[in-house]
């Protein structure tokens, strides 16, 4: 992640890459996605929602947040950088993890209730 100018207004440019294997949405290959700040000290994260029933990831995002959510039988999240932004600019900006960032999605044959399946994040 880095910080950039658009037109003026500050973003945060999230390099393009993959998240379970797909773009996320809002990502062009090769291109930079540009998250608008929020004032405060806030987390980078992808989620990818999948088909308890199926296992089949059914979206993949990047969103930010002051925290992120708890995992549910069907969003599953990994942290991938923060920032500080404060009286329009950047005080801080860090990343946890670069991708892409694959992710694993197994059936747990083991459970009686949901969750079904589990998700590994793999990546740098």
């Amino acid at each position: 992640m880095a910080t950039t100018n658009d037109s003026g207004k500050p973003r945060l440019n999230v390099v393009s890459s993959t998240l379970a294997g797909e773009i996320p949405t809002g990502f062009s290959p090769g291109e930079a996605f540009l998250l608008t700040p929020e004032t405060g000290t806030r987390l980078v994260y992808g989620r990818l929602t999948i088909d308890d029933t199926t296992g089949a990831v059914t979206a993949i995002e990047i969103l930010q947040a002051a925290t992120v959510p708890e995992d549910t039988a069907a969003l599953r999240h990994v942290l991938i950088g923060n920032y500080v932004f404060a009286d329009g600019e950047f005080t801080s900006v860090s990343n946890y993890r670069y991708g892409p960032i694959d992710a694993t999605i197994c059936r747990n044959w083991f459970v009686s209730e949901a969750p079904f399946y589990g998700v590994t994040f793999i990546g740098s």
